[in-house]
């Protein structure tokens, strides 16, 4: 990887703690892979997909729920963004989600 002189480090995966990232304008950063909350559905699971859905303007984020409470598999219109049991994903944008 690239980056200034002295600002780099190699570590070890096993010392590497997730942390959550506030952007400056205090909002928090979800970033795939994310365990989250789907208030619509009252319901958590995991980012498993962010960015543009078919002709849907803006970001989406796909979601794999842990219960069946989903619209999909991860699939719209034929096009697989992730993959997941049947009803168990779901796309929403982040206000959705915590």
């Amino acid at each position: 990887f690239k980056c200034k002189q002295n600002k780099g480090i190699f570590v070890y995966k096993s010392k590497i703690h997730k942390r959550i990232n506030i952007i400056d304008s205090g909002v928090v950063r979800v970033t795939v892979n994310d365990l989250v909350k789907v208030n619509k559905f009252d319901c958590n699971g995991k980012v498993r997909f962010i960015g543009s859905v078919n002709d849907r303007k803006g970001v989406w984020y796909g979601i794999e729920l842990n219960d069946a409470k989903g619209k999909n598999n991860g699939t719209i219109q034929d096009r697989v963004y992730f993959k997941c049991d049947d009803n168990h994903g779901i796309f929403v944008r982040k206000a959705s989600i915590t």
